[in-house]
């Protein structure tokens, strides 16, 4: 203890004597280093306090600016996947639409097929010549005389 703390504590057991709170000296200075050396613990926890909330703000801070980086970074990642989900839809799209013009074109060449089938058929039969019993499919046609036999000068 320095002298200035002791002049204290005779000081305030003086008054603690004469406004009657204790009757001896002995118990007044023993009261009055109970009150000064609270008031210190309690000056000293008040500055134990001080730190700790300068502590715990210096933490917030660091946490708060670890914070908002990782929200920037899932931002920035978000972003490049929905830039790729776009992309991918676009590809999607792309494909989905050659894929239905080579259906159409791979329809219309069907139906070409088809018609030149029917139209092939259609000749068919009219080149087709009937079946007759005695005959077969021969025709009078078929069997011309002026080709079969030579009669002279045509």
């Amino acid at each position: 203890m320095d002298v200035d703390a002791i002049q204290r504590i005779n000081g305030m057991s003086q008054e603690l004597k004469n406004f009657g709170f204790y009757n001896s000296s002995n118990e007044s200075i023993n009261g009055a280093k109970e009150i000064l050396l609270s008031k210190d613990q309690q000056e000293n926890k008040i500055f134990e306090e001080e730190n700790m909330l300068k502590d715990l703000s210096n933490s917030f801070k660091r946490y708060r600016g670890m914070t908002d980086e990782k929200i920037i970074g899932l931002h920035k990642e978000i972003s490049f996947l929905q830039d790729q989900i776009k992309y991918l839809k676009d590809g999607i799209l792309v494909q989905l639409a050659t894929i239905g013009q080579k259906q159409q074109v791979q329809k219309e060449e069907i139906q070409q097929k088809e018609l030149k089938k029917e139209s092939l058929q259609k000749e068919n039969k009219s080149t087709e010549k009937p079946y007759y019993e005695k005959q077969g499919h021969f025709t009078p046609e078929d069997v011309k005389v002026d080709e079969i036999f030579y009669y002279g000068q045509k």
